[in-house]
């Protein structure tokens, strides 16, 4: 995985090297080291730049930057002739070092400085002509000291170093896993894989999908159900409409019937033959009542048809509170009643509810279907 702070670090650690190195010919114009300037400066620097831009990501890079910049300071000191100043130089660059969130690096850079101060130390106790202190600080009381607060700081560098890494890892794969999950624009992908150590995140993409599912089990449902609800309307408006033209039908025939009536009884004492024409129009209107009982009774069998069964829409029972209920409808197949037959505590109590309502509804038209959804008592089959 490539780690956008190394490449910032990486950045930030070429400018201090050359920034070293443009010290170390600082120095030399004080001095008079121009020699250990180029031939000690120079190399060291150049080679953990060559990583930086040939392998930017390796964890050699890292090392080789860490060594190289206390080996720089170590220059610097010796330019300086031990110069006790220069070495807080050591630790301004310890601290530098967390950018790489590594904290091997920083473990890394503080042997280096340890390394340099003891062998340093004992050329030097030996007039071997370099120098790690000044002249009257050569002491071992100086070195451990020195010792002590670079180990000190380098193992809490360290720690800082390894929780700060850990953080930033995690949120990086956070953020990796984000753009993925939005990587098509308009598509939110919750089928995109989430790394193991994202724990709660993977349990919260988890239950977005689980809610997610459910709602598209929920309206499928609801989609069937309204299906269901649109084909049984739709039978019973064709039932309706077959009812409305058999009562238009017998109410012709009786209109017939009427007519004939008042012929026979106009014409009954004119003759005979006029008799037995009554007579033939009577029988002719004992067919249409045998016609018209025939047609109310195929009425009877349409409505009895035109009953549902409530149990099989869920969705109807909210309004209807008990069974048996009446839903009635006009002659234009429009819903007028949905409710109880009566009320009471018993079948025989109380004036029918039914009738009630259809004495109040004739001075009521046009305000639209009365639906009683919250009545009680007892509900009577009619």
């Amino acid at each position: 995985m490539r780690y956008p702070w190394i490449d910032e670090a990486n950045k930030v650690f070429s400018g201090v090297l050359v920034a070293q190195v443009v010290v170390a010919f600082a120095i030399a114009a004080y001095t008079d080291t121009w020699l250990w300037a180029m031939m000690i400066g120079i190399p060291t620097a150049a080679l953990p730049l060559m990583l930086i831009y040939t392998q930017p990501q390796a964890q050699i890079t890292r090392y080789a930057v860490a060594i190289a910049v206390q080996l720089l300071t170590a220059l610097h000191i010796q330019q300086s002739y031990g110069l006790i100043e220069v070495h807080f130089e050591i630790f301004t660059l310890l601290a530098f070092l967390v950018y790489y969130r590594d904290w091997k690096a920083i473990l890394v850079s503080t042997a280096t400085v340890a390394i340099h101060h003891i062998s340093f130390f004992l050329l030097q106790s030996n007039n071997a002509g370099v120098y790690i202190f000044e002249e009257g600080h050569l002491t071992f009381g100086i070195l451990l000291l020195h010792a002590f607060f670079a180990i000190a700081e380098g193992g809490v560098l360290a720690v800082i170093t390894k929780r700060s890494f850990n953080e930033a890892h995690t949120s990086l794969l956070l953020s990796n896993s984000i753009s993925d999950i939005l990587n098509r624009e308009g598509i939110i992908d919750l089928q995109q894989p989430i790394d193991p150590s994202l724990t709660e995140f993977s349990t919260l993409i988890g239950g977005i999908r689980k809610v997610l599912d459910e709602s598209f089990s929920v309206s499928k449902q609801l989609i069937g159900a309204t299906g269901a609800i649109y084909q049984q309307q739709q039978r019973l408006n064709e039932l309706s409409r077959s009812t409305s033209q058999q009562v238009d039908t017998i109410a012709s025939s009786i209109q017939q019937m009427s007519v004939s009536n008042q012929q026979i009884a106009a014409s009954s004492g004119e003759s005979a033959q006029e008799t037995t024409a009554a007579a033939a129009a009577a029988t002719q209107a004992g067919e249409n009542i045998n016609n018209a009982s025939n047609q109310v009774h195929s009425v009877h069998q349409a409505l009895s048809k035109m009953s549902l069964n409530l149990s099989e829409f869920t969705e109807l029972r909210q309004w209807i509170t008990a069974v048996p209920s009446i839903i009635l409808f006009d002659a234009e197949s429009n819903l007028t009643f949905i409710g109880p037959y009566s009320t009471g505590f018993r079948c025989s109590a109380g004036k029918g509810l039914i009738e009630s309502w259809l004495t109040s509804t004739i001075d009521t038209k046009g305000l639209g279907p009365t639906v009683f959804s919250e009545a009680k008592g007892c509900y009577c089959p009619a």
